[in-house]
C-alpha cells in the first residue's frame, strides 16, 4: 500500500483520520480522473465520521465508487438491517496508509441542459414527441412502458462516462459488446456519442 500510494498524507500528522481520508481521496480521484473537479469534505459527530464527495459529469458513479469505497470502514447489510465495521487486513492497510471514515458517499451532478438534451435524443430515436413524453401523455417505449422519461434519462446517464468538455453529437443503439469503431464496450441499449471519445476507468476495490 505504501509503495502504491507514496504521495499519501501519513498517519503521524495531527489530522483526524477522516480528514486524512478526504485529503487522500481527493488526490486519488484527481490522479485517476484528470480534468474532473471533485469536491471532497470530511465531517465528524459523536461516535461517527463521514467523507462526502461530488463531481459534475465525468466518470460514472460506479467508476468513482471503485476508488472511494475502500475509504469507508462502516458496512451496512440492508437485507439484515445490520451495521458492522470492516476489520479485514486490507481495511487495516487502508486505515494506516490512507485513513478512513465510517461513511463515504458521493453524488454526480448532471446539468439540466444535458438532461434535456438526452431526453430529446431518446424521444427522437423512439419517434415520440418530447413534450408529450415529458408530461407523461405518451410513454417512450409504448403503452406498456412503466417508466417515465426522466427514469430512462437517468438510466442512460448512470452508465455514461463523459469526456472533458463533452460535446454530445447524438445517440446510438447497441446490442451489447465491443464497438470496433470507437473501441468502447457498450451495454445493450442506447448510448450517447461524443465528438471526442470517452475512456472507461476500470478499478476493482481489492486492487486498492
Amino acid at each position: 500500500m505504501r509503495i502504491k500510494y507514496p504521495w499519501a498524507v501519513p498517519g503521524d500528522t495531527k489530522m483526524s483520520r477522516q480528514a486524512r481520508a478526504a485529503a487522500n481521496l481527493r488526490q486519488e480521484l484527481a490522479t485517476t480522473f484528470p480534468g474532473v473537479k471533485f469536491s471532497v469534505r470530511s465531517d465528524s459527530a459523536s461516535m461517527t465520521s463521514s467523507v462526502d464527495y461530488g463531481w459534475t459529469l465525468g466518470p460514472t458513479g460506479d467508476e468513482v465508487r471503485a476508488i472511494a469505497d475502500k475509504y469507508a470502514y462502516g458496512r451496512f447489510d440492508g437485507m439484515t438491517d445490520y451495521a458492522s465495521e470492516d476489520t479485514s487486513i486490507l481495511g487495516e492497510a487502508v486505515e494506516k496508509v490512507l485513513g478512513r471514515a465510517r461513511y463515504v458517499q458521493g453524488s454526480r451532478h448532471i446539468p439540466e441542459d444535458v438532461r434535456e438534451k438526452v431526453g430529446r435524443l431518446l424521444c427522437e430515436a423512439q419517434q415520440v414527441d418530447y413534450e408529450d413524453c415529458k408530461a407523461g401523455r405518451v410513454r417512450l417505449q409504448g403503452q406498456n412502458d412503466s417508466r417515465w422519461l426522466d427514469d430512462h434519462v437517468n438510466i442512460l446517464l448512470s452508465r455514461t462516462t463523459f469526456p472533458p468538455d463533452p460535446d454530445i453529437t447524438g445517440i446510438a443503439w447497441s446490442n451489447g459488446g465491443y464497438d470496433e469503431t470507437t473501441g468502447a464496450e457498450h451495454e445493450n441499449g442506447y448510448y450517447l456519442t461524443f465528438s471526442e471519445p470517452t475512456t472507461t476507468i476500470e478499478v476493482r476495490w481489492n486492487e486498492f
